[in-house]
C-alpha cells in the first residue's frame, strides 16, 4: 500500500496514513478471525457486546482527539492500540470458549479454511475493490475537486448502508440457527 502511495506520488503525510491504516486493518482482521468461533457456539451476544464496545471506544476517542485539535495521523495511531486490545480480548475469549487459539492454527486447518472460505474471500475482495479502490483511481485520473466530491458522496452512501447492515446483523443469528436446525433434521 505504501508502494502504491509512493508510485502515485502522494504526499508523505498521506503515505503515513496509508501505512498506519494497513497496520490497524491487520490487527482488526486478526481480531475478526475469532468471530467464527462465537458464531459456531451461537454466542452472538458476546460478539455484539465486543463490537458495540469497540465502536463506542473508537467514536468517543476520535471525537475527543478531534475536540483537542488533533488531525488524521493521531486518529490513525489511536486505532492501533484499540484494535490490538480487541485482538487480545477476542483471543482470550476464544480460548475460554473454544479451548484453542485461532491464531495458532495448524497447516491443515489453514488449508481447509482457505478451500472452504474461498468463495467468501473472493466476494470480500470484490466488495473491497468496489468500495475501496475507486478513490485511489479517481485521484490519479481526475481533479482533486472531483475526487473530493466523490469521497463525500461515498460517505453519504455508507451512511445510508448502515440500516441494511443493521438488519443483516440482526438477521444473521436467526438465519444461522435456522440453517443449523434444518441441516440436523435432514
Amino acid at each position: 500500500v505504501w508502494g502504491t502511495g509512493y508510485a502515485l506520488d502522494y504526499p508523505m503525510p498521506l503515505q503515513q496514513v496509508m501505512l498506519l491504516t494497513c497496520l490497524a486493518a491487520a490487527l482488526y482482521t486478526l481480531a475478526r478471525t475469532h468471530l467464527a468461533v462465537f458464531a459456531a457456539h451461537e454466542r452472538f451476544r458476546d460478539v455484539s457486546a465486543v463490537n458495540v464496545t469497540l465502536r463506542t471506544v473508537i467514536v468517543a476517542g476520535s471525537v475527543t482527539l478531534l475536540y483537542l485539535g488533533y488531525r488524521v495521523l493521531p486518529l490513525m495511531v489511536f486505532l492501533i492500540p484499540v484494535y490490538a486490545a480487541m485482538l487480545v480480548l477476542m483471543h482470550a475469549l476464544t480460548r475460554r470458549l473454544g479451548g484453542f487459539s485461532a491464531l495458532r492454527a495448524r497447516w491443515a486447518d489453514l488449508r481447509y479454511l482457505v478451500v472452504q472460505g474461498a468463495p467468501i474471500a473472493v466476494g470480500g475482495l470484490a466488495a473491497t475493490a468496489y468500495y475501496g479502490i475507486d478513490l485511489f483511481l479517481l485521484t490519479s485520473l481526475a481533479s482533486a475537486d472531483t475526487a473530493g466530491y466523490f469521497a463525500i458522496g461515498v460517505r453519504f452512501f455508507m451512511l445510508l448502508v448502515t440500516l441494511p447492515d443493521l438488519l443483516a446483523t440482526v438477521a444473521y443469528p436467526v438465519f444461522s440457527r435456522r440453517a443449523t436446525q434444518e441441516s440436523s433434521s435432514s
